[in-house]
């Protein structure tokens, strides 16, 4: 069957934007809270990306979970039940994914930095998607054949983009194609360092396309900024407005009155010539004056017959305004307030909130960055022939735990689990207790325990009260 491609219409997009215009009616339509206080009904993605780089809250707010997702890299291992980390997959992954080879002169940079900002531009808008530079001799519109490269030499170079880069320019009509609805042809900006722009279509095969929030659609997601989109202007009204009134009150407003019985200068149709010319240079003189006062550094007038009254005002505090919004945006997206916000008044986070934050992350790490970004990139890269397949068949992706633990909690959790053994009379591996409880002591560092014959009890039975809790083994 032929396959039938056409230009995308974005029709997703189009009906989030019309769902987005309806919030704020109430009464009937007689009141708009959106248009009251200002608020946008529907906002496209160049005022996403404009809030991203001009407003450090929303910029946080969209690189804090990715940030802490790719704080410590993830664990590829060869196979599901037998995991091995010795593989020639695991090898080859190991050389993209930390980079440092020196090509050309120029010191590659690994995989999992492209992924960290991949999944940073993916939710600016409704996607993100990073592209391959494989050396296939083909022009970027055409299809990558399956296992046409030979090793991780094949992978050239690699790029991310966001949406505003990487337009969608066709789609898949197909209802019998495993990629019905998706994209076939990207249209890809490429910026250069000297300003220009080079545009280029570039074919699926080499793109992987990633969706943070994703709802009904594989290829549109939710902007990260979408449902605090308010809060953020409410913050922008707050920061302005204490700006506004501090200078206001440090610049403050005067009044200049005239006293009973004197009048301004002005020129009347009676006046000589040098009435009229004495009379300008008076007005020009106190004028003059007035500017320097305003606006200069003399801090004196002198006139006759008149009062100045400076307009005086007191500065409010904007604390409890701020916080609210904080408080919104943070309940909004699962992250604690004092996380958010760093070292807030000289508190450090307490061990409450890092072990939420812990948590939120560790489950975005399983549901998301693994199966959404990391696992189909290896994908790929193995059906390029850039990674070889894995030996035992499949791949597996571990995260290292996010919570940092001191010598004191880890010695005590050691010591409780000891115990533990010791009361249920297990023989336990002393090398894997000691990676398992105590992950600061060096593996080679570990001495046998001398062999002690245990004094039995009456009728020869060791009880589990007097049992050694370890075996230890005959490691090297």
């Amino acid at each position: 069957m032929r396959r039938r491609r056409r230009f995308a219409t974005n029709s997703n997009v189009a009906a989030r934007a019309a769902l987005a215009a309806q919030p704020g009616a109430s009464f009937g339509g007689k009141r708009d809270l959106y248009e009251a206080a200002g608020y946008d009904k529907s906002i496209d993605y160049s005022q996403y990306l404009t809030r991203f780089l001009r407003q450090g809250l929303a910029k946080r707010i969209v690189n804090m979970f990715p940030d802490e997702t790719w704080r410590k890299s993830p664990i590829v291992l060869d196979g599901v039940e037998q995991q091995a980390n010795d593989t020639e997959f695991v090898k080859a992954w190991g050389d993209i994914a930390y980079g440092g080879q020196i090509i050309d002169g120029e010191t590659r940079k690994g995989l999992l930095h492209y992924l960290h900002r991949l999944d940073c531009l993916a939710g600016i808008g409704s996607y993100g998607i990073i592209l391959f530079g494989l050396k296939d001799g083909k022009q970027l519109s055409d299809p990558v054949e399956a296992g046409s490269i030979q090793g991780t030499d094949g992978l050239l170079y690699v790029n991310v983009f966001e949406q505003g880069h990487a337009v969608i320019a066709q789609i898949e009509t197909n209802r019998e194609s495993s990629r019905f609805g998706k994209p076939t042809m990207y249209r890809l900006t490429f910026d250069s360092a000297l300003g220009a722009h080079q545009v280029s279509d570039v074919h699926w095969s080499r793109i992987i396309h990633i969706v943070d929030g994703a709802s009904t659609s594989d290829t549109i997601g939710t902007p990260r900024l979408e449902d605090v989109w308010n809060y953020l202007i409410d913050l922008d009204k707050i920061g302005a407005a204490s700006g506004e009134a501090g200078w206001n009150l440090l610049n403050p407003g005067h009044i200049i009155s005239t006293r009973d019985g004197y009048h301004l200068p002005v020129i009347e149709d009676d006046m000589s010539d040098d009435e009229i010319a004495a009379t300008t240079q008076q007005i020009a003189n106190e004028k003059e004056a007035i500017d320097l006062f305003v606006h200069g550094l003399r801090r004196w007038l002198e006139f006759d017959g008149r009062d100045i009254t400076t307009l005086s005002g007191q500065l409010q505090d904007p604390t409890a305004t701020f916080e609210m919004n904080i408080t919104s945006i943070c309940a909004s997206r699962g992250i604690p307030k004092r996380i958010y916000l760093g070292n807030e008044a000289g508190d450090l986070a307490s061990s409450e909130d890092e072990k939420t934050w812990a948590k939120a992350v560790a489950t975005r790490q399983q549901n998301y960055a693994g199966p959404m970004i990391l696992a189909p990139v290896l994908n790929r890269l193995i059906w390029y022939g850039v990674l070889p397949p894995p030996t035992h068949g499949q791949f597996y992706i571990k995260w290292h735990s996010l919570l940092e633990m001191d010598r004191s909690e880890q010695a005590t959790i050691a010591d409780t689990n000891a115990d533990a053994l010791a009361k249920a009379g297990i023989d336990a591996d002393p090398v894997a207790f000691v990676t398992a409880y105590m992950p600061d002591l060096p593996i080679d560092k570990i001495a046998k325990k001398a062999t002690v014959a245990p004094v039995l009890p009456q009728g020869g039975n060791l009880s589990a009260n007097t049992a050694d809790p370890f075996r230890w083994l005959n490691y090297p």
